[in-house]
């Protein structure tokens, strides 16, 4: 019977310890995401889950690692430079239309469609703004240099002449802290889905989402048709029993032409 055991245990020692060993020596996938604390990095982490998933199953040696970047333009760098490397972005027609961006979009290959991001307007009640031409000398965050978040909003601010007094650059997590410390009166992002760390500030009498208004649900949309009338639906959020009405575009998961079938599989 010791014998047996023992056996056993060499075997199962052996076979851990050879996992481990293919798995040290596994091909990386990079996917280049965002900020921890917002929502590319959270579909980031799904998407790599699934990857080494599929990895496993077909006993392949490759392991997919989430990396955190300032955004999305940042992300569209990885892929023209990175091979065997993933990104999420924004569709090429955002860049194209709203960034001015020297970048040739041919090298892209689009893998799929990873999931729609609302325009979201988080705002501390005491600077009383209830529509986007309220960021009128107020002190507003638009996220990191390089983020969609900020490409998009410093357009709009530029096209309307909406002209705040502070303008800062903070990522999500960052956001959140500058929001419940009174430093900030605006926080202009967007977001894939209700983000918990949001649903602690809403239940703050001192903060609220505002709706956009049908002209500037409008303005969007001309300024790109790569936007379109949405709703953000915050009744998941505990204590707000309500949506608000806002702009979304979608969001893409991308590589470039170097990428193997064998790996552009793994991530379908």
């Amino acid at each position: 019977m010791k014998l047996i055991l023992l056996s056993v245990f060499i075997f199962f020692s052996f076979t851990a310890k050879a996992f481990s060993k293919i798995k040290s020596n596994a091909t990386e996938i990079n996917l280049y995401s965002g900020d921890k604390s917002g929502t590319f990095f959270i579909k980031a982490t799904e998407i790599c889950k699934k990857f080494n998933e599929n990895a496993s199953k077909k006993g392949l040696n490759y392991i997919c690692k989430v990396k955190e970047s300032k955004g999305s333009l940042e992300n569209l760098y990885h892929i023209k430079k990175d091979t065997n490397s993933f990104s999420i972005i924004k569709s090429p027609e955002f860049y194209q239309h709203v960034s001015n961006i020297d970048y040739d979009f041919n090298e892209i290959k689009i893998v799929r469609k990873t999931h729609d991001e609302f325009l979201t307007v988080l705002v501390n009640k005491r600077s009383q703004i209830q529509s986007l031409t309220d960021l009128n000398n107020k002190r507003i965050n638009i996220g990191y240099i390089g983020s969609s978040s900020r490409i998009i909003t410093e357009k709009y601010l530029n096209d309307f002449k909406i002209k705040p007094v502070n303008i800062f650059a903070y990522g999500a997590g960052e956001s959140f802290k500058q929001m419940e410390n009174n430093n900030l009166d605006a926080w202009v992002y967007f977001n894939g889905h209700p983000n918990p760390g949001y649903s602690k500030i809403l239940n703050d009498d001192q903060f609220d989402i505002i709706s956009l208004s049908k002209s500037e649900t409008a303005n969007f949309v001309a300024i790109g048709n790569f936007f379109k009338e949405n709703i953000l639906d915050l009744k998941s959020l505990y204590g707000i029993n309500r949506s608000i009405q806002t702009i979304s575009s979608e969001t893409f998961l991308a590589t470039n032409d170097t990428t193997s079938v064998e790996i552009l599989n793994l991530m379908k």
